[in-house]
């Protein structure tokens, strides 16, 4: 009887197995995960074989089309699509843009060369070319079309000439180690390192570029601008949402276009600055200066050192730049030596574009104070802009008010309109 009950289970298990499997199989085709199609543990029918029965193997390594079980996820996973290839930059590049406007300034009742050359002015005529011969490495030529030279310091005659800009040659050993040789901005003041074709207004403040006459007394600026020389600078080196970059550099320190240093000494520069994301950014830079002034025999020895510290922002249209600079000049070979000449500047700025339509209404608040000893050349400019800047073309349309401020001693009637134009290519 036992034996004949056996061989009944023994014919039941037989016949009922196929059924079990194929509906396990029909649950796995309508699961998206193959290893989640096989249940963890499947009824043992070796509750109703005899002891002396060979074991029976697993039904989930018999399913058809299941994946082997695993404890890890990832054995199933697709394999993970290798990252693309960087396209290779051009080996040749051609660029540059022109700028023209016209400008309206109020005429003073005294000083007769403010405000008595309203009309049409190029602004800008710019080429670049930048050739890579190799990945790492960049030549940059830049020429200018349309550089004023005044004829006097009333800044008001004089013409237009065709200038060296940039040239220099650059190459990338790591992202950390930029070498750069030539003639080429200094890095120190954030305005001035702006590229002239994402300047927010028609001109930079003057806080970077000084005052030009006609529109008021002529004054220098803080900053450095190109100068001849060496650097050692990185590209962004990230630290995950952190961003660092580095410039230090040594310059004849006497400007552009110049044919040797001033004297046997060499300006170094530094700058350092740190953003998140590469959104908000903080610098901090500074430079020495020693110089040599006026004309042979008659020779001075000045030397300037200039700290800057600066903030600037591109977040959702939203530009901001703020900016503190100052400067101390010591007069080395007058006697007796008179007491240090300090200047600063203020910056502050901020825009906002509206993508649909372009429109860029901005705010400019500039303050220049060229020499404490005068104690009366301290001027400030407050610019309101409106600007058309359209997704979809390599233009700019400017306008702009600007309301000028002297101090009571050297105070003129000089507030100005300024319109423009400037396309890049």
């Amino acid at each position: 009887m036992r034996a004949v009950s056996t061989s009944l289970a023994t014919l039941l298990v037989t016949l009922l197995a196929p059924c079990a499997f194929a509906q396990t199989g029909a649950e796995a085709q309508g699961n998206d995960s193959p290893a989640a199609a096989v249940p963890d543990v499947l009824p043992a029918p070796a509750t109703v074989v005899p002891d002396s029965a060979p074991a029976t193997a697993s039904p989930a390594a018999v399913v058809p089309g299941a994946a082997p079980a695993t404890d890890s996820p990832t054995a199933v996973a697709p394999a993970a699509a290798p990252a693309p290839t960087p396209e290779p930059r051009p080996k040749l590049e051609i660029g540059g843009y022109a700028k023209a406007g016209f400008g309206y300034q109020q005429a003073d009742p005294i000083v007769d060369y403010i405000g008595h050359s309203n009309g049409f002015q190029m602004a800008g005529a710019r080429l670049e070319i930048i050739a890579r011969p190799v990945e790492a490495a960049e030549v940059v030529l830049s020429v200018e079309g349309a550089l004023d030279r005044p004829e006097d310091k009333m800044g008001v005659s004089g013409e237009k000439l065709v200038s060296l800009r940039d040239a220099y040659l650059k190459y990338e050993f790591f992202p950390f180690v930029v070498v750069t040789l030539g003639q080429f901005k200094a890095p120190f003041s954030a305005e001035a390192l702006v590229s002239d074709s994402d300047l927010v207004f028609f001109d930079r403040s003057i806080a970077t570029r000084g005052l030009l006459p006609p529109e008021g007394y002529a004054a220098d600026g803080i900053s450095l601008d190109r100068q001849v020389g060496v650097s050692l600078s990185s590209a962004r080196l990230a630290f995950g949402p952190v961003g660092l970059r580095y410039a230090l550099g040594l310059f004849n320190g006497n400007g552009a276009n110049r044919l040797l240093n001033d004297n046997q000494d060499l300006t170094p520069v530094g700058r350092l600055s740190v953003d998140f994301r590469d959104r908000i950014a903080v610098g901090f830079a500074a430079y020495q200066n020693p110089r040599t002034v006026g004309e042979r025999p008659d020779l001075l020895q000045e030397k300037d050192t200039a700290l800057t510290a600066d903030l600037s922002a591109d977040i959702a249209g939203v530009r901001v730049l703020a900016a503190y600079t100052t400067r101390q000049r010591d007069y080395l070979t007058i006697t007796p030596q008179p007491p240090s000449d300090d200047a600063w500047s203020a910056l502050a700025q901020i825009s906002w574009r509206h993508e649909g339509t372009g429109i860029e209404p901005a705010y400019r608040f500039a303050l220049l104070n060229p020499s404490e000893l005068a104690g009366f050349e301290q001027v400030t400019h407050h610019t309101i802009g409106l600007n058309w800047k359209p997704s979809d073309k390599p233009l700019r349309v400017f306008a702009a008010y600007t309301l000028r401020r002297e101090k009571a001693e050297r105070k003129l009637t000089n507030d100005g309109v300024s319109l423009g134009a400037q396309l890049n290519f």
